[in-house]
């Protein structure tokens, strides 16, 4: 009924990874493009240990197809499937997981289920907790908060982390060679195709 409504170029989102499952037959490739761009939202991330009840309490092989798995296995099928499609959601706070939580544990977590996006008008109490942590962890950050950190990660995020320019000495022609070095920093992928350009200035700034 949604795509009869809605552009079949938009994504959708299923609140499980056994959700997901169950609309593909069993045994389909999660690293695969999903043709119906099926992704995920997990409304309780942090919850609890199985982000209150996305997850199982059984490995992959024992539960079956469209059961819930356990955490690892669900995360490792995340892991695969949310490379192609977004996973977002809510982070819950669960006084005895929650604040157990380190900001390398958290991160971990966020990168390998590629975290997207995050409604920050849900349960403030987590986000608020990260404006008083400082992301010391890491030293770029040592001075900034957790929720900071996070922000900065969600999604996609590009870094041009190296650039050689140097001649080319295979071509006779007054040529130069250009590698420029460009790394995701964010939990999540880009989904679309993009476009590289590059934009030669002028020493006057022409």
């Amino acid at each position: 009924t949604i795509r009869e409504n809605k552009s079949y170029k938009a994504y959708l989102a299923v609140r499980r990874p056994k959700f997901w499952r169950m609309l593909h037959k069993p045994g389909t490739d999660p690293s695969e493009r999903p043709a119906d761009l099926m992704g995920l939202f997990d409304d309780a991330i942090l919850a609890s240990v199985t982000d209150l009840g996305t997850y199982g309490d059984q490995d992959a092989a024992s539960a079956g197809w469209v059961n819930a798995w356990r955490r690892e296995d669900e995360l490792e099928f995340e892991d695969k499937l949310c490379r192609n499609v977004p996973n977002g959601g809510e982070v819950v706070y669960g006084e005895n997981y929650t604040d157990n939580l380190s900001l390398e544990e958290i991160s971990g977590i966020f990168a390998k289920k590629h975290i997207t996006y995050l409604n920050r008008m849900h349960d403030t109490r987590v986000l608020e907790k990260w404006k008083e942590m400082k992301a010391v962890q890491f030293p770029l950050w040592k001075d900034r908060t957790v929720y900071e950190y996070i922000g900065a990660h969600l999604g996609y995020r590009f870094l041009v982390q190296k650039v050689y320019v140097r001649p080319d000495k295979n071509n006779s022609r007054d040529f130069i060679v250009l590698e420029i070095c460009v790394e995701n920093q964010g939990f999540a992928n880009l989904y679309e195709d993009a476009e590289l350009s590059l934009i030669c200035e002028k020493k006057d700034g022409q």
